[in-house]
């Protein structure tokens, strides 16, 4: 009996597997089985939570938070002070949702603004060489393929596609389940469900696969076709097509999404064919 009780504590023990050849501050605090690679540094006010993989020769700068079941590759570096020539000031932190996946050679800044954050939501996948700067706020479930790079204080919205090398101009915002084609060079806003594609820039359709993936309907898919016509294709203001669209259509969420994104862009939105 003492046998099997001990056999039953061994195996729910929570044990981290840290190399001794890690460097971990005094301050950072880290979580129950936790594995970090060899020579990678932990500094002062990072927080790791159960469940984390760190591989090796990764920097962690704070203060950063990084939650539950992320996997965090070699050569990754977090945390570090916001690439910001006039920075005079104390600065803010970077959060990382759970289950994150960041892959070799990332950087991700910490906020310059000390009651600000940089984040990164839940179940994102950042592929090799993706930079993302200060003051960025990435939602959940958005992949990044390799070498894209987010200026500072980029938003992006939840399930939206990154193809590589896309560069975001900062202060950018894209909206939820868009799909941005390699080497687009984004210095405006990208509407919500579109596809963007290069060679210029613009809206080249819908987004079509990747909202059958979150499940919306083909329903609401063609209302959104028909409310982008009604916004690409009017000569009238933007302000005035979405009130058209207030006026003529049953306000799902999707229409509503739409809507509000438009109204809220001040550096102007991507148009194009639908």
């Amino acid at each position: 009996m003492l046998r099997l009780l001990f056999q039953h504590l061994l195996r729910d023990k929570k044990v981290n597997e840290i190399h001794k050849t890690v460097d971990i501050h005094q301050s950072a605090l880290i979580g129950d089985n936790v594995q970090i690679g060899s020579g990678s540094v932990i500094g002062k006010d990072v927080v790791i939570k159960d469940g984390v993989s760190v591989g090796s020769n990764v920097v962690i700068q704070g203060p950063t938070i990084v939650n539950e079941e992320c996997r965090i590759f070699p050569g990754v570096v977090l945390g570090c002070e916001p690439q910001v020539l006039s920075l005079n000031q104390e600065t803010g932190d970077l959060v990382i949702g759970k289950r994150t996946v960041i892959r070799e050679f990332v950087t991700v800044h910490r906020s310059m603004d000390y009651q600000n954050s940089t984040l990164i939501g839940e179940d994102c996948y950042l592929m090799n060489g993706v930079h993302v700067g200060h003051d960025c706020k990435i939602s959940n479930r958005v992949i990044f393929a390799s070498f894209s790079a987010c200026g500072g204080h980029t938003s992006i919205q939840d399930d939206v596609f990154v193809s590589a090398y896309v560069g975001f101009h900062q202060f950018t915002r894209i909206g939820e389940s868009s799909f941005i084609g390699a080497h687009s060079a984004v210095k405006k806003d990208i509407p919500p469900f579109t596809m963007i594609d290069s060679n210029p820039v613009r809206v080249r359709g819908l987004n079509v696969i990747g909202m059958k993936r979150r499940g919306i309907s083909s329903k609401v898919r063609n209302d959104i076709k028909s409310v982008y016509k009604v916004l690409f294709n009017s000569k009238e203001t933007l302000n005035d097509s979405c009130v058209k669209i207030e006026n003529d259509f049953k306000l799902n969420r999707e229409i509503k999404i739409v809507i509000d994104f438009v109204r809220s862009s001040e550096r102007g939105i991507y148009q194009g064919t639908i």
